[in-house]
């Protein structure tokens, strides 16, 4: 039985974390059972007793315990099982940068500006080369997807002539009762931004009466069957009391929750005094980090695969690692529709390059961190610091909450 090569370990004084940087998933233990482990597993052997001798049968017990978990987290290989886990491939593309709403937070300005928008055969292009790469997972963004005219010749077209995962990243104000079958039959997954927890929450981000109108998609769709929907809401220090609140709607409707802290690129940067307290910083920590009863309390370790197996492709072609990068150009790894294929982007040293500086944990100040692989999900994350100082003021908040989390101190 071997380590897989995508697992990273961590030691701090007496302890280890090993953590699977594919699903983000990771277990501790002490140095002493850290050794055992790797007794056992530099033997090459199926079982644990053909080289492991325990004096107490709950030792044993534990051991075997550690030894299936690391299995069921894909971090570990036999020459009779593989216990494989592939990094999913996906892409995100942004067919539009219009939208039918005015969105005070919105971190692409979308608004009604068709500079750089692709045509219907461009499109097509660019789905042919995206199916190419074989991704498990394409979808369709914005500004608001359903806003082209040709949106459904889009998506017939690619639901023809691809087997994987569709997804769908809308607003909800345009799916009606003419289209909502059709969605239903062409899509698997339904992301909807509704930004708040009723009317009033909600307008304050989308403008009055969208939220009746989201409620009203999500019963169409569930109407037809579709279960698979998601809804996010942006958080910042003034709206953070409303989280229980946004878990209990989306219990309600049997929707999925996704949060969002409060970006402030786009016209989240002119809007901040409406969307965020005067003391709102970029260095601010949400009361709910890393809570036991919050939305981050299944912590997991970074396991962002930006501009390895997966890409963001702007509405004019432009291709990013994600959504986090689109400010800036060195992180643009070229434009699809100049190029044969998505490898040879990928491929680009200059973004490979970019993407390593990103990454904080590769970084003087971070590299010998304990918590290093924690602290963002994204290597995007950090580029919202105005300063050194300002990441320092929230590392300073993070990671003694990080090492209580993972360390136990």
């Amino acid at each position: 039985m071997q380590l897989q090569k995508h697992v990273d370990i961590l030691k701090y004084q007496d302890k280890v974390v090993l953590a699977n940087r594919y699903n983000g998933t990771w277990i501790r233990v002490s140095d002493e059972v850290f050794g055992l482990i790797q007794d056992f597993l530099k033997a090459d052997v199926v079982s644990p007793d053909e080289v492991l001798e325990f004096s107490d049968i709950k030792d044993k017990e534990y051991f075997d315990k550690v030894i299936s978990e690391m299995k069921k987290c894909y971090m570990v290989k036999d020459g009779k099982t593989y216990f494989e886990q592939k990094m999913m491939k996906s892409v995100i593309i942004e067919t539009t940068n219009r939208c039918n709403l005015h969105c005070s937070h919105c971190c692409v300005a979308a608004g009604d500006d068709l500079s750089g928008e692709l045509d219907t055969k461009s499109m097509k292009k660019i789905l042919d080369k995206c199916m190419e790469w074989n991704p498990e997972f394409i979808a369709f963004s914005g500004g608001e997807p359903l806003f082209r005219r040709d949106f459904f010749e889009l998506l017939f077209y690619l639901r023809k002539k691809y087997q994987g995962k569709i997804g769908l990243c809308t607003n909800g104000l345009l799916i009606t009762d003419q289209n909502v079958e059709t969605i239903c039959q062409n899509v698997d997954q339904i992301d909807i931004s509704i930004d708040g927890v009723d009317e009033e929450t909600c307008s304050v981000y989308r403008g009055k009466g969208v939220f009746k109108k989201v409620i009203r998609s999500i019963e169409l769709l569930q109407g037809k069957g579709f279960e698979n929907i998601s809804l996010s809401m942006v958080f910042s220090d003034i709206n953070e009391h409303l989280e229980s609140a946004f878990a209990k709607l989306n219990k309600k409707l049997g929707t999925k929750p996704i949060y969002r802290m409060l970006a402030e690129k786009g016209r989240a940067k002119e809007n901040k005094e409406k969307l965020a307290s005067n003391e709102y910083e970029e260095s601010y920590v949400p009361e709910s980090f890393i809570d036991e009863d919050g939305k981050y309390n299944e912590l997991n370790a970074s396991k962002c695969a930006a501009g390895k197996h997966s890409i963001m492709i702007r509405h004019n072609g432009d291709v990013y690692p994600c959504p986090s990068f689109t400010e800036h150009e060195e992180f643009c790894m070229g434009n699809i529709l100049e190029v044969d294929s998505i490898q040879t982007l990928i491929d680009n040293e200059n973004v490979k390059t970019a993407l390593f500086r990103a990454n904080r944990a590769n970084g003087e100040n971070c590299k010998n961190c304990p918590v290093n692989i924690f602290c963002f999900s994204c290597p995007g994350d950090p580029y919202r610091f105005s300063s050194e100082e300002k990441f320092l003021e929230y590392c300073k908040v993070s990671k003694k909450l990080l090492m209580e989390r993972v360390w136990g101190v």
